[in-house]
């Protein structure tokens, strides 16, 4: 536990994890960042991370390794997270082999921004987040984040993106989870 004056705490937590998400997710979801972090994670963390009306160039990311390693704990949970905390991102879709797939990603990170009491730590540290919408597609605004908020929207691979916006602006960080069919990878 971090003792002094917890808004001076708060304060350098804000600062520090901006950039070092390590510490974001092992301080604010501990349960699920319970094991240690391999070469693979620390790669992943170790991307910058631009905001979405700072970057010079589109980036295009895939990672692919075994089932179990913790790549949507991290890129499908914590990052965009991490992303709404700091403003670093407007839109994101989260899309994946099925709807129903999407739809419990988008609403992981629903319950994050809605369920004080289960993320107690990051509700102090970064909220009050104001949260409008529905489970599966939502908008929060965190004070410390950007002012037109982040959108979070499930989609899969029988729908469509194609004209979806928020606040005028297309999506600026696509997340693919599970895009490959279990039967016909």
């Amino acid at each position: 536990a971090l003792v002094g004056d917890q808004e001076a705490t708060d304060l350098a937590l804000r600062e520090r994890c901006r950039t070092d998400r390590e510490l974001f997710c092992r301080y604010f979801f501990e349960a699920r960042f319970d094991r240690p972090w391999n070469a693979m994670h620390r790669a992943f963390l170790a991307r910058p991370k631009a905001a979405w009306n700072d970057r010079e160039h589109v980036a295009k990311v895939a990672d692919a390794a075994p089932r179990g390693g913790a790549k949507s704990t991290l890129e499908s949970f914590a990052e965009p997270v991490h992303d709404a905390c700091y403003g670093l991102e407007l839109f994101v879709p989260i899309t994946s082999t099925t709807f129903g797939l999407s739809e419990d990603l988008v609403k992981d990170l629903h319950s994050v921004f809605t369920d004080r009491e289960a993320y107690d730590d990051l509700h102090r540290v970064y909220g009050p987040f104001t949260v409008r919408g529905t489970a599966t597609d939502f908008v929060v605004h965190c004070p410390h984040g950007a002012g037109l908020g982040t959108r979070y929207k499930a989609f899969s691979f029988g729908g469509t993106i194609r004209g979806v916006k928020h606040a005028g602006a297309r999506p600026t960080k696509v997340i693919i989870d599970d895009g490959e069919h279990p039967v016909r990878v």
